[in-house]
């Protein structure tokens, strides 16, 4: 589920919580089914989440040692991500009040992944993504990307803001056909780059302001006639 963070470098917390809610929290089936996991791989002994599986070796040439077998459990798969939920499958929503923190909404996991119906990839790298979703009533678009205040959403070309839910965001969108656009806008970098303009900048002025001091404390004439120095 490498999808569901932002990009490599950044790792959020509320990506970590969502493998650990996957793994072992009461919503774990339905949260594998959202985020489109098909297939769990079982290290050591233990049987697959409703029994079935199959048995295979693996191997690490380098090291033998590391050799053991692991247990493939095929999981029910859903619709996957991204996909269009029903509106009744998101509850309460608790506003930050910041621009750069979400508004999280909690999710009903079981009426989500009952009621999801897959939304076409049109196109999607680490900085933008476009998304064609076919809504039966008003809902909302679930998309597997960690929720970032860099990101800026749009439904048929009008901006939105999208909440957090389950790792990934959130986006309304009302009955019918539509199109969903994201862009990643680095306004950190530019924030970054900032400061440093004015540091440089700072820098500057105070590297003048020190010559001009400097200047000041050499009496006129001073180095054509030292102290001390005679006429011959």
């Amino acid at each position: 589920i490498a999808g569901i963070d932002m990009f490599s470098s950044l790792d959020l917390a509320a990506s970590d919580q969502l493998r650990r809610d996957m793994e072992h929290g009461p919503d774990a089936q339905d949260l594998r089914r959202l985020a489109g996991v098909d297939l769990v791989v079982q290290f050591g002994d233990g049987d697959c989440p409703g029994g079935g599986g199959r048995t295979v070796p693996y191997g690490f040439p380098p090291a033998p040692w590391l050799a053991g077998t692991a247990r493939l459990c095929p999981l029910e798969s859903g619709a996957g991500p991204p996909a269009w939920i029903p509106g009744e499958a998101v509850g309460e929503v608790t506003r930050s009040g910041s621009p750069i923190r979400p508004d999280d909404a909690t999710l009903d996991v079981g009426a989500a992944t009952g009621g999801a119906v897959p939304a076409e990839v049109i196109s999607r790298d680490q900085g933008q993504g476009i998304f064609g979703v076919e809504a039966p009533t008003d809902g909302w678009a679930w998309i597997d990307r960690a929720w970032w205040p860099g990101w800026q959403v749009r439904v048929d070309g009008s901006g939105v803001t999208p909440l957090r839910a389950a790792g990934g965001q959130l986006v309304p969108v009302p009955a019918g056909r539509h199109v969903v656009e994201q862009h990643l806008v680095p306004w950190d970098a530019f924030v970054g780059l900032g400061f440093g303009i004015l540091a440089l900048v700072g820098a500057g002025l105070w590297l003048v302001g020190l010559r001009r001091r400097t200047e000041r404390r050499i009496e006129p004439g001073a180095l054509r006639h030292p102290p001390g120095g005679g006429s011959s």
